[in-house]
């Protein structure tokens, strides 16, 4: 982790002259060789922080120090940028893009400081993980986008590993283990969309992983956890301008049967009169159809609430040109789907009788 050689030169009284003008550094090496040889096992403690020999004298030493140096003083006033890349600690790690973006975008920055700078986020994300705090992480990937390519696999490390959690728990879960995983409730029950629609491009495989787990997921409990399903499904569409197109679509084509369903169940008259209703309009068909010369088809109670459809239902090489082509547009209303001339869809397997 960071630590700023400042401290350090401020304890010692080292002044900016001895730093900055080069024919002083020569003396300002000796001075530093001295207090650390008379220092407690070649260690200097200062604010619980110990620095040793080799990296202040190698500093020191290095060709740009000059440049360094000036990003040094630079961190070093900029209190809240100098707690995240020393500390990492949420509490006092507040993002702070403003003050920080002209720092993190200095060409000597990111050549010397930038492994710094990608350990503390992989660090201060973890925090806020552990909290589900899905805001806090939203707003960390502003600095995000200063964390180049060398370094990206440090700096996302426990994001990475937190998402692909995410999909193993939602790959895992099902209607008869859903209420018993407290893990779950707590993705569910926060708003991890806009926290995964922030996510850089380095994460789009895993991000349409998550969301063919979470979209599968969401067939799964629309039965018996409709609030689960509804809940979840709201917050995929926050990936929708992120995932493949495909993926979108059925997104947003499982949301509409999520809302019409919930606006159904929410009715202003009661389940019980509704079944009622239903029964006799059925009855009324059956009747009818059986003193009418045109065979008109019969439909079951499930077919007056669309049903959602999962990525495993489709074929990998066909589900674009499936979707656009067999996926209509979900009936919001409690109406019976009328039609003789059409074949019947069976939503579950896509085809045609």
């Amino acid at each position: 982790m960071y630590q700023s050689p400042i401290r350090l030169y401020h304890h010692l009284n080292i002044a900016d002259n001895l730093l900055s003008d080069a024919s002083q550094l020569s003396k300002t090496k000796k001075l530093i060789n001295a207090e650390f040889a008379i220092a407690e096992n070649g260690i200097i403690s200062i604010e619980n922080i110990d620095y040793n020999k080799a990296d202040i004298v190698g500093e020191l030493d290095n060709e740009n120090f000059n440049a360094t140096y000036l990003i040094h003083q630079q961190v070093w006033n900029c209190p809240s940028l100098l707690h995240f890349m020393e500390n990492a600690e949420y509490k006092v790690a507040i993002v702070k893009y403003d003050e920080w973006r002209e720092i993190l975008n200095n060409e000597t920055f990111k050549e010397y400081f930038a492994t710094d700078f990608a350990m503390a986020f992989n660090k201060c994300s973890s925090q806020y993980i552990y909290e589900f705090n899905f805001y806090m992480l939203g707003e960390m990937m502003k600095v995000g986008i200063f964390i180049n390519d060398e370094h990206f696999d440090v700096a996302f490390q426990n994001m990475r590993l937190f998402l692909d959690s995410g999909t193993k728990l939602f790959k895992n879960t099902n209607k008869e283990n859903c209420t018993t995983n407290p893990d779950f409730e707590r993705w569910v029950y926060n708003d991890f969309g806009k926290f995964v629609s922030k996510l850089p491009y380095g994460f789009s495989e895993n991000i349409n992983s998550f969301a063919v787990a979470g979209i599968n997921l969401t067939v799964e409990l629309q039965k018996l956890k409709r609030n689960y399903s509804t809940r979840i499904s709201q917050q995929l569409t926050y990936l929708l301008d992120v995932v493949q197109p495909e993926y979108a679509d059925l997104i947003k084509k499982n949301h509409d049967v999520f809302i019409g369903n919930e606006k159904a169940t929410k009715s202003w008259f009661p389940k019980s009169l509704r079944l009622g209703i239903f029964s006799i309009i059925i009855a009324i068909r059956a009747i009818s159809s059986f003193f009418s010369n045109d065979s008109t088809p019969q439909y079951k109670l499930d077919n007056l609430h669309p049903t959602a459809i999962s990525i495993d239902s489709l074929s990998n090489d066909t589900i674009k040109n499936q979707l656009k082509k067999t996926i209509q547009e979900a009936a919001i209303n409690d109406s019976i789907i009328k039609s003789k001339t059409i074949g019947k869809i069976d939503t579950t397997t896509f085809k045609n009788h």
